[in-house]
């Protein structure tokens, strides 16, 4: 009977020991998890986006919950012709298409509205760019190339308080049919995949920034970078500005981004949240500008 009693009394030590023990692993499991998702949402995911949750709803012109789907208008290939000589021939060039979701914290019929919210948003270190989309205002804060990324960054503002909607900018293809010499055609093609690198680069520039911890001289190097290399590529289009509407549209386009890298690159003495700020800004200013040209473009 002793031994029996003693028996029982070890097997309840044991659970209760097994069950101490699977409390204390589930309890650093937890921790651990927690930590890490914490680390991955701040440092990776969104690292400015935590802080705004902080931010004010400003409602002067609703904020629209609905997702946006952009249409992708398609046309006939654009002619141009830079070249009558023996020496010519006619090919087929694409400026490529971007397709860009940001996420989106307010829109507004009222442009002050708008511009509050701006202004809030920059000083948290998000984009706070403000979209001008027929007669409202769509207030941004930063893209991201894929729906997956922006919507996981979407759901854990939402998840903290803060209401957002994901806002797809698309464009279509363009085609141009180029009449022109091996030099010229070659010039083309470099510079009509110019903005679309740009774009891709400086997006990949705005992670780096935020989730390896750079200093404000380290992106602005990255961005000078960028603005070095659009310049190297864009500057033979220049040449050829008045030979169509079109190549002038994406002349001006590379123009206007170049303006905007430059200043950036020149804000090397901002601080940390001011410099991400305008790393967005300048990305989202960059890729709203590359849609209209191609949509215009396309007709």
């Amino acid at each position: 009977m002793e031994f029996a009693r003693r028996r029982r009394r070890r097997r309840r030590n044991g659970i209760r020991t097994m069950t101490v023990l699977l409390m204390l692993g589930l309890a650093v499991y937890l921790i651990t998890a927690s930590a890490a998702g914490k680390w991955l949402s701040e440092k990776v995911m969104a690292p400015a986006f935590s802080a705004l949750s902080e931010l004010p709803l400003f409602t002067g012109g609703g904020l629209d919950s609905l997702e946006n789907e952009a249409s992708e208008p398609s046309g006939d290939a654009l002619s141009v012709s830079l070249s009558s000589d023996s020496s010519s021939f006619t090919s087929t060039l694409d400026v490529p298409s971007i397709s860009c979701f940001a996420l989106q914290m307010g829109v507004f019929s009222s442009k002050d509205n708008a511009d509050k919210l701006s202004e809030e948003m920059r000083s948290k270190g998000a984009g706070g760019y403000v979209y001008s989309d027929g007669s409202v205002y769509r207030v941004l804060a930063s893209c991201y190339h894929s729906e997956s990324e922006a919507r996981t960054v979407k759901e854990r503002l939402i998840s903290e308080g803060t209401d957002c909607a994901i806002y797809a900018m698309a464009t279509p293809t363009v085609t141009f049919s180029i009449t022109a010499d091996q030099q010229q055609t070659e010039q083309l093609k470099e510079g009509f995949t110019a903005l679309y690198q740009a774009q891709n680069a400086l997006c990949e520039a705005c992670i780096d920034f935020d989730s390896k911890s750079m200093t404000v001289s380290e992106g602005a190097a990255l961005v000078k970078s960028i603005q070095d290399e659009l310049s190297a590529s864009c500057s033979p289009l220049f040449a050829y500005r008045d030979t169509s509407p079109a190549i002038d549209s994406l002349v001006q386009c590379c123009d206007k981004c170049l303006n905007s890298l430059s200043l950036l690159a020149g804000n090397g003495d901002a601080s940390t949240a001011a410099f991400s700020s305008g790393m967005k800004y300048t990305l989202l200013e960059l890729s709203s500008s590359y849609s209209d040209m191609l949509k215009s473009m396309a007709g």
